[in-house]
């Protein structure tokens, strides 16, 4: 396994200017040491509520099926959400969407030390906490290798599933808790076997009354004066619940109010999920404070901007089998100006372009094509990603302009 070592200390003033208003990606490469920023997201305001899909991915068809009764319960000081559980004794890890949750280290003096929790949530992508991989105070990323384990239990590896060392880190721009999110890229595509779930984000708060939230976390060590049982990171947890937003409104938090219901430190960057068994699965958040399970909400300018990181690697599901390359013509490759390409007969396909950053620069639908062609006279000079999905397959192939 190949291992990297960095210190990113972030002073380009002028990236931190334009990137500021939380609508725009920081993406730091841990290989090459490298900050770069990616165009700001326009996106329309109107919308209310939006959301990716989640995808069951490859290992197994089965779905755990959660309690998604209003709990009685174990409950946690006057909430209606219970205290932390080892999932274990509930649940089967491997089916999903358990098998989505990771808990992901720090190589440290050749040394793997734990540090948070995180989603799955694309084929490449972790869901985290800025703050888990940044000091806020000092405003840098100081981090060795950071190495991601989807379902670790006892203290031990999935044998099940693939761990991954992650490749970047993208990021919302601001040194603050205030959007507090962390896009982890990773280097293998270990949620095209676990699946992933979707991230979402609502300002309409009816949407979420009554709903069961679910969360999945890693606390590393005890804190008394929360939670008197010992943790040590080794443990996969849950706990679940409704969120009273009468009492408990805010549209930048989503949080179960009481101290007795604090978070640990391991904890930061677990999703709060809303849960409707088989049909949605998805992130509206991740755990920022302690006090209070105090989530940062996904708001509709972090999702638009999340999602082109996100999207290139949505589309390539494990239940769409892949055209092969000699039954799709694509030419010239390299080309100077425009790319053709013919398929085979297909029903309702999309034609989708992407740079190796995951921005998405073209998108048209069609009802059926046998040939056309991609315009790249406007791109400058880069190596892009061409993505074809029809109902029944997919193409990928990378294009080249010179």
């Amino acid at each position: 396994m190949v291992k990297y070592n960095i210190l990113l200390i972030f002073s380009l003033i002028s990236v931190m200017l334009h990137a500021q208003d939380g609508k725009r990606i920081i993406s730091y490469d841990l290989k090459t040491g490298i900050a770069d920023t990616l165009d700001h997201v326009d996106f329309d305001e109107d919308i209310v509520s939006d959301y990716t899909d989640f995808n069951i991915g490859r290992y197994s068809s089965i779905f755990n099926l959660l309690d998604t009764n209003i709990p009685e319960e174990h409950l946690c000081g006057q909430s209606q959400f219970t205290y932390k559980q080892p999932a274990s004794d509930y649940y089967n890890l491997n089916e999903f969407p358990i098998r989505t949750s990771v808990t992901f280290f720090i190589q440290k003096e050749g040394q793997l030390r734990q540090k948070c929790s995180g989603s799955i949530v694309s084929a490449k992508h972790v869901l985290t906490a800025f703050h888990c991989v940044a000091n806020t105070v000092e405003k840098k990323v100081v981090l060795d290798s950071l190495f991601v384990c989807p379902a670790y239990n006892n203290g031990e590896y999935n044998e099940d599933f693939q761990c991954s060392w992650v490749d970047k880190i993208h990021t919302l721009g601001t040194y603050s808790l205030s959007p507090d999110f962390a896009l982890l890229e990773l280097a293998d595509p270990i949620g095209e076997k676990t699946g992933w779930l979707g991230i979402g984000f609502t300002k309409n708060n009816e949407m979420l009354e009554n709903k069961i939230f679910y969360k999945f976390s890693y606390p590393v060590r005890t804190e008394p004066i929360i939670d008197l049982r010992e943790y040590n990171g080794d443990t996969l947890y849950f706990n679940y619940g409704i969120i009273d937003f009468k009492k408990n409104f805010n549209d930048k938090q989503l949080s179960i109010p009481g101290f007795s219901c604090g978070g640990i430190p391991g904890e930061s960057g677990s999703s709060i999920i809303m849960v409707e068994n088989n049909q949605k699965y998805i992130s509206y958040g991740v755990l920022s404070y302690s006090f209070g399970l105090n989530h940062n909400r996904i708001t509709a300018p972090s999702f638009y901007a999340l999602k082109p990181v996100l999207e290139p690697y949505l589309h390539l599901s494990t239940n769409i089998p892949a055209l092969s390359s000699e039954s799709v013509v694509l030419y010239p490759n390299p080309t100077t100006d425009k790319v053709k390409f013919q398929l085979p007969a297909l029903d309702n396909i999309q034609i989708q372009l992407f740079d190796l950053s995951g921005r998405r620069l073209l998108h048209k639908q069609v009802d059926n094509c046998l040939e056309g062609e991609i315009d790249l006279c406007s791109f400058p000079a880069d190596t892009y990603l061409l993505l074809i999905t029809s109902e029944k397959n997919r193409f990928v192939s990378k294009v080249i302009k010179k």
